[in-house]
């Protein structure tokens, strides 16, 4: 009789061993996930769930059935990712050591596993010192040498182990491992072939380049040596810049609306960032005239917190972080050590759109990672326009508070020898440096991108900033003439209407013929300007015939040399007032101005616009005098005080509205239309 064949002992043993690898690296995809909750919660979270507004708006949030579905699958996406990382770990350890006693020790697993991790939390404290896992498990504190060994296992022991796992499966498939590759050389080398610029429109393109909160000063002014920005340097240098330019608003989104639809904010609607959809005329945007001339649109950002705008907008295609209260429920929970690496690498953009390129969850962007995403989204927006003109907006957020960013941590060390900003003894203000820096370097890349896709041969592009930014290290404040008291200055932008580093804006425009400026010199154009005029006179700089009737901007040939510009504050809380902006103090004072809509998108509340003249103050300049209507009286509707500013001599003093009425009529009636 034939005895039974007896099973392999080997086979066995391999069995049982992938199971406990697979047991291993699950448990210990948990337990980081559980530690790396609990220290979130421990910081972050404690914050908001103990405050009694926050806390509420969190329930109410987590009550919408669109912001719930996003949590559910972050959450499953975070899961996933906590179990296929150490699962791949140990996939490459089986492959690399095939055939070895090694491979099916539990010892080499746990060992490959915590190295894993380990190399994981070390990077995330590297490259991104403000998530608050940097100190998790004291790794940040671990002596260099345990560093570099660490660092050494991640970039150099697990490529050599997928190089050696590689070798083994394509000499195991071969024929198949062959034809794959052929297929993927052949499909490169195709969309090579195929990848042409686009042709060439007979209408000029229009491009807009913003970049958030840039003050032009430090770009080329007084304080340029602060900061390099080879890519705005030259590109101011061969443009029209308009030196004496301001916004309306200092504050994104009524600051683009001004721009994209050449009106006051008083006369389009929108005077707040997060404007009530059913207050917004969507149809006032020149977007849509555009298009009625063939031409193409696209919007993109990385930054949507306080700026919605979306296709409806009058734009054919859009990139921006998922809007709404899903952003900032999602955005700060995903601070993981490995959400925080995955949502940066290329193939994993898609994975974590919640993250991935978004500017608001400053303790995980990386400039370049969005920069990605931006060229990859350009391309298919031109290969949909075809040989279409195309409209093209695109705002950088990099330097807007709070500064920091992925690499760039808030607390910066002191200055050193040799540094560019020594001379300003300031973390925030060299934090604002070196993300100005950043942002330059996106514009450089973005410029290139375009010129290769063959979008600058014939184009009209700007560069402009939606606001400045104050820094009370560096802004002088207006003294009363005879007394010397000073007006209460508010740090950031928007908060008040004196702080003229916060209205004054870039405002840049080029010509550009075969990928390059079509001048190789540029001209300085004094006379006063807003962003309002920023259409106008692209659109007379393009030659194109589109008359839009009613818009308060100007073509440059209807500039004088003298006008009256009207500004007013957004609607300020009393924390930007303070020497160091609390988040959390804001968020509290804000949060009973906004509401969350069935959409999830967050509005302010429509009975807060009431009455605009109770919650900002209003403004008018002309020649360097700035006639200021603080807010009014709730009860009474009469402001409580106008003052005049010298902005050329920084002092000012009350005066009485007799004596305005005689010599300052037109700024009355302005500030009048304003307040109404």
């Amino acid at each position: 009789m034939r005895k039974p064949v007896e099973e392999s002992p080997v086979k066995n043993s391999g069995l049982a061993g992938r199971v406990i690898d697979l047991w291993l690296a699950a448990g210990s995809g948990a337990l980081v996930l559980l530690i790396s909750v609990l220290n979130l919660i421990g910081t972050k979270g404690s914050v908001a769930l103990n405050q009694g507004d926050l806390a509420d708006a969190v329930r109410e949030a987590l009550g919408l059935p669109v912001v719930l579905t996003h949590v559910v699958a972050a959450g499953l996406v975070v899961l996933t990712l906590h179990i296929a990382y150490p699962v791949a770990l140990c996939g490459i350890k089986r492959v690399a050591l095939a055939g070895t006693r090694a491979n099916e020790s539990s010892i080499t697993t746990l060992a490959c596993l915590i190295m894993g991790w380990l190399f994981l939390l070390l990077v995330n404290a590297k490259s991104f010192p403000a998530s608050t896992h940097v100190d998790l498990l004291g790794i940040s504190d671990s002596p260099q040498l345990v560093n570099y060994f660490i660092l050494g296992f991640g970039f150099i022991g697990i490529p050599v182990a997928c190089l050696i796992a590689a070798t083994r499966l394509l000499c195991r498939y071969s024929a198949l491992s062959l034809f794959s590759v052929a297929i993927v050389l052949f499909s490169v080398a195709w969309g090579t072939l195929n990848d042409h610029p686009r042709g060439s429109a007979a209408e000029p393109n229009l491009i807009v380049i913003g970049v958030d909160s840039l003050r032009p000063d430090f770009a080329y002014g007084e304080y340029a040596f602060a900061s390099d920005t080879p890519a705005i340097d030259s590109f101011v240098a061969a443009a029209t810049n308009f030196v004496d330019a301001t916004t309306p608003v200092a504050r994104t989104f009524p600051a683009w609306a001004s721009l994209l639809t050449g009106l006051y904010p008083h006369n389009s609607g929108i005077r707040v960032n997060l404007q009530q959809v059913s207050a917004t005329q969507k149809d006032l945007f020149i977007t849509h005239v555009l298009r009625e001339h063939g031409y193409r649109t696209y919007y993109a950002t990385d930054e949507a917190r306080f700026s919605n705008i979306d296709q409806s907008y009058g734009f054919d295609k859009i990139l921006t972080p998922v809007m709404g209260a899903t952003d900032f429920l999602i955005g700060e929970a995903l601070d993981l050590p490995l959400t925080n690496v995955f949502a940066n690498l290329p193939f994993a953009e898609s994975m974590l759109p919640w993250i991935s390129g978004n500017r608001a969850v400053d303790h995980a962007y990386a400039p370049a990672t969005f920069s990605r995403k931006l060229e990859r989204s350009i391309d298919g927006f031109l290969e949909d326009s075809g040989d279409n003109p195309v409209f093209m907006a695109i705002h950088l957020c990099l330097p807007h508070w709070p500064y920091s960013f992925g690499s760039l941590s808030n607390v910066l060390p002191g200055p050193q020898a040799g540094d560019k900003v020594k001379e300003i003894d300031d973390s925030t203000i060299r934090s604002y440096s070196r993300a100005l820096e950043a942002a330059d370097i996106q514009i450089e890349g973005l410029i290139k991108h375009l010129a290769a896709r063959g979008v600058l041969d014939h184009a009209v592009v700007a560069l402009v900033s939606d606001h400045g930014e104050s820094f009370h290290a560096l802004d002088p404040v207006p003294a009363h003439k005879d007394t010397g008291e000073t007006l209460p200055a508010a740090a950031g932008h928007g908060a008040d209407v004196f702080g003229d580093s916060s209205y004054h804006v870039i405002v840049a425009i080029s010509n550009f013929r075969a990928g390059e400026p079509a001048n190789t010199r540029g001209e300085l154009d004094r006379r006063p300007v807003q962003l309002l005029d920023v259409l106008p006179m692209m659109i007379e700089s393009a030659k194109l015939p589109i008359s839009i009737p009613g818009l308060d901007g100007q073509r440059r040939a209807e500039l004088g040399e003298t006008r009256f510009r009207p500004r007013e504050t957004g609607v300020t809380m009393p924390g930007l007032f303070a020497a160091k902006i609390d988040q959390g103090l804001l968020a509290r004072q804000g949060i009973e101005s906004y509401e969350i809509g069935d959409d999830a998108r967050i509005m302010f509340k429509g009975e807060f616009l009431e009455s605009p003249s109770t919650l900002k103050d209003f403004g008018v300049e002309r020649d360097g005098d700035l006639l200021i209507s603080s807010r009014r009286d709730p009860k009474t509707g009469r402001s409580t005080d106008f003052m005049m500013v010298d902005q050329d001599q920084m002092t000012w003093q009350n005066i009485d509205e007799g004596s305005l009425l005689e010599t300052h009529a037109e700024m009355i009636r302005w500030l009048s239309v304003l307040s109404e």
